[in-house]
């Protein structure tokens, strides 16, 4: 089963807020477990999401909140959630740390994320009335994670950490051995709403497919990807970790043959890729101005690969 909506995927996990970004809510005897804070303006909807599912599942406010990368679309509610719910930790890497510590990064996350309430307002079946208004707020975190941690929530649940550079440096995934279930968002790609598999290495694409690969051989029965689906049975996990390694070497090579054809000309190789990925695609999308910076860093880093295979002395 491919789950594409809010609310419960099984009696004990749920999509809160909006499916296009979701916050990831994983319940247990001790109280939910949240994964990701989504878009700053949904930060209502997360949270009315959240208490309905800890009232309906007979448990306490949320305790954790484990966010992957501290890019917009992630961590965008965090500062309003962990009002909402006094007792929250939140919970990422050093690199996170340091990065959401930076004016810059800050400057950047409250200015896509006024852009995103903007293209939210056109989101279909969503009551825009419970949009925030209110710009992104930075926020601390809490818990510094690495690879190889082990988060004991409860006894028989446990959140084990799991190293995933390649979108990002600060990239994790977490796993739920105990109930199959993996958050790896941007670190798995991403299929979007026309059926696409979008490659979502930003800053490395070797360390992307390690991190790919590393994932897949996880014995997962649930795979969330960052937006738009959750992957619910094993074979339905292993046939959209199969589509999406193929289509990352797909993704390489489409570039490498514009780079070749077009003699080196990125901004050409970046139009080509918008004509043929973006423009194409008529569904619920990212804003532009978002997608087109992930786009102009993957095929900047994809064209020093490329010259560096083509002048193997330089």
């Amino acid at each position: 089963m491919i789950f594409n909506t809010t609310g419960f995927v099984r009696n004990d996990f749920a999509v809160a807020g909006i499916s296009w970004t979701p916050c990831y809510v994983l319940l247990g005897n001790a109280g939910p477990v949240l994964f990701e804070s989504g878009f700053s303006y949904a930060g209502k909807l997360y949270e009315d999401d959240i208490r309905r599912f800890a009232g309906e599942s007979g448990n306490s406010e949320p305790k954790y909140l484990f966010l992957t990368h501290v890019h917009y679309d992630h961590c965008g509610a965090t500062s309003y959630l962990k009002q909402k719910f006094s007792g929250l930790k939140v919970a990422a890497s050093a690199r996170a740390h340091d990065l959401i510590n930076k004016q810059n990064i800050l400057d950047l996350i409250k200015n896509l994320s006024a852009n995103a309430a903007v293209v939210g307002e056109s989101l279909p079946d969503i009551d825009t009335s419970r949009f925030l208004r209110e710009t992104f707020e930075p926020f601390s975190i809490d818990i510094i994670v690495k690879d190889g941690d082990r988060i004991q929530i409860e006894d028989n649940l446990t959140i084990e950490v799991i190293a995933s550079p390649g979108h990002t440096r600060d990239m994790l995934s977490y796993y739920v051995p105990e109930k199959k279930i993996l958050i790896a968002t941007e670190a798995c790609g991403c299929m979007d709403r026309a059926g696409t598999i979008i490659t979502e290495f930003l800053s490395d694409y070797n360390s992307y497919m390690d991190s790919l690969r590393r994932l897949a051989n996880l014995d997962a029965e649930i795979l969330c990807q960052g937006h738009h689906f959750v992957y619910a049975g094993a074979g339905e996990v292993r046939n959209f970790f199969s589509r999406s390694i193929k289509e990352a070497c797909n993704f390489k090579d489409r570039v490498f043959e514009l780079l070749s054809k077009k003699n080196g000309d990125i901004k050409e190789a970046i139009r080509i890729i918008k004509a043929e990925q973006y423009d194409t695609n008529t569904k619920i999308k990212q804003p532009e101005k978002a997608y087109l910076l992930n786009l102009n860093a993957q095929v900047e880093h994809l064209a020093k690969l490329f010259l560096g295979a083509n002048n193997p002395h330089s």
